[in-house]
């Protein structure tokens, strides 16, 4: 009786690591896919800014006086 408890004990043991082992592996990999997904996220929040800075460049641009006397209507 004894030997067999043992032997069931040790059974669970090993099966316990092994499903925390797996956990961990998975918890890895999800962190590993999140690192990935924040670094893409990162790099398309900086472009969208790029563009967003060149936009009001380019407004700023048009509203000097030296480009509107330009663009003013001579008859």
């Amino acid at each position: 009786m004894t030997l067999q408890v043992d032997v069931n004990f040790s059974y669970l043991q090993g099966n316990r690591r092994r499903k925390l082992e797996a956990r961990a592996i998975r918890e890895a990999k999800k962190e590993e896919e999140r690192k990935q997904l924040d670094i893409e996220e990162a790099k398309y929040q900086a472009q969208k800014r790029k563009e967003a800075i060149e936009k009001a460049k380019t407004l700023q641009y048009y509203q000097t006086d030296r480009v509107k006397n330009f663009h003013v209507r001579r008859d």
